[in-house]
């Protein structure tokens, strides 16, 4: 009886050994799959892209908006940051530092201004995004109210999603209607989350509801630095996945619409985006003063044209605060700062096109681009022409 549960407990640990290799194998294949996985996702451009410095496609330049002498009163902006297009051609500037959205037609001729400071509705406190739905309605991203007010094309108000978080970010819709919103994660969302960092993107339906997020940060070890460095900027595609860029990242990310990776993209840049500065916080009987990190911005803005290719406004080099800093802006005739990169849709650098004027967001409807930037308060329209 003995000897037979000694053999017994000597098979029992034959077979107890057997599994446990046959456990450690199993798992380090899931790892060297998923590691498999994640390095075909990740694309890695070499400088220049593929049309090596002789772009395939050019901007002409249409109108702009805005600046220190508009032909038109009505054109005269304060920060603008967002532009959206309607089926007829219709514009919308959101014009954020006026509490307003300014429409004009295809032709650049205002029509009609859309709002005023306030919290009621029609009215905003800075607002700092525009979607458009298949129906021409306007979603404005009202974050000092804590909504998304809906917009009929002749400004009334159809409906307002009440909103519980809100952080400066960006709106986008889904062909099923609901809203993307990538957010720069607060500091109070970062400590409320200790086991995990929080979501970039949330997808909400028509009346506000949070449905899903996804996107994951990039880990600091630091709490204010992740609440600035993983900054995204989205777009959709025509195929109705998400894709971002980040302000301080080497990374461009293209998402199905339910959160899963198709790829990240990085190319070679000619400065570096580790932290310079983490920054601090300190706390006495005077309140709380925060002194922001300090990193190199590479990325401000993405957007999708009809072909399937990404935009992403991006930096040339580094050294905006020396010529911004300028008393006299108007004197710098070339600006070198900024240029726009095209990607192919599977995250191939197609090459670059320089900009000569400051830039600070970028959308795309049709065959028009739209560039605005906030220092001089102008919005650019070009009109894109594929040469080959």
């Amino acid at each position: 009886m003995i000897s037979d549960q000694g053999e017994m407990m000597r098979q029992l640990s034959r077979i107890w050994i057997w599994l446990s290799i046959g456990g450690l194998i199993l798992i380090l294949m899931m790892v060297w799959a998923s590691e498999s996985v994640a390095a075909d996702q990740v694309v890695k451009n070499n400088k220049g892209g593929l049309w090596k410095g002789s772009p395939a496609v050019k901007l002409e330049f249409l109108r702009r908006f805005g600046g220190d002498a508009p032909e038109d009163e009505n054109s005269a902006l304060k920060s603008p940051c967002d532009v959206v297009c309607d089926s007829l051609g219709n514009i919308y500037v959101l014009d954020s530092g006026n509490n307003r959205i300014q429409k004009f037609n295809a032709e650049g001729k205002f029509l009609i201004s859309i709002g005023r400071r306030g919290q009621g509705p029609r009215e905003f406190q800075y607002a700092s995004s525009l979607a458009i739905d298949s129906r021409d309605r306007i979603f404005v991203y009202d974050g000092g109210n804590l909504r998304i007010q809906i917009l009929l094309p002749s400004g009334e108000v159809e409906e307002i999603i009440k909103l519980t978080n809100v952080a400066q970010s960006q709106i986008r819709l889904l062909k099923s209607g609901d809203i993307v919103i990538g957010a720069i994660p607060s500091r109070r969302a970062l400590l409320s989350n200790e086991k995990s960092l929080p979501k970039l993107i949330k997808i909400i339906d028509s009346k506000g509801m949070r449905k899903y997020s996804f996107g994951d940060m990039r880990d600091y070890q630091d709490i204010l630095v992740n609440s600035m460095a993983n900054r995204p900027f989205i777009d959709i595609d025509r195929e109705n996945n998400i894709v971002m860029a980040f302000l301080f990242q080497n990374r461009i990310e293209k998402l199905t619409s339910t959160g899963a990776l198709i790829w990240r993209s990085e190319r070679e840049l000619d400065y570096g985006t580790e932290v310079i500065d983490k920054g601090f916080i300190e706390q006495d009987e005077k309140g709380t003063s925060v002194q922001a990190p300090k990193m190199n911005s590479v990325s401000l803005g993405i957007a999708s044209d009809r072909l399937g290719r990404y935009w992403v406004l991006t930096m040339n080099h580094q050294g905006a605060d020396e010529k911004t800093r300028s008393k006299d802006i108007s004197e710098i005739s070339k600006i070198d700062l900024y240029k726009l990169e095209v990607f192919r849709s599977d995250g191939v650098l197609l090459g670059d096109i320089p900009l000569d004027h400051h830039a600070h967001g970028i959308r795309i409807f049709a065959d028009s681009l739209f560039i605005w930037e906030q220092i001089d308060a102008i919005v650019y329209q070009y009109k894109i022409i594929d040469s080959i």
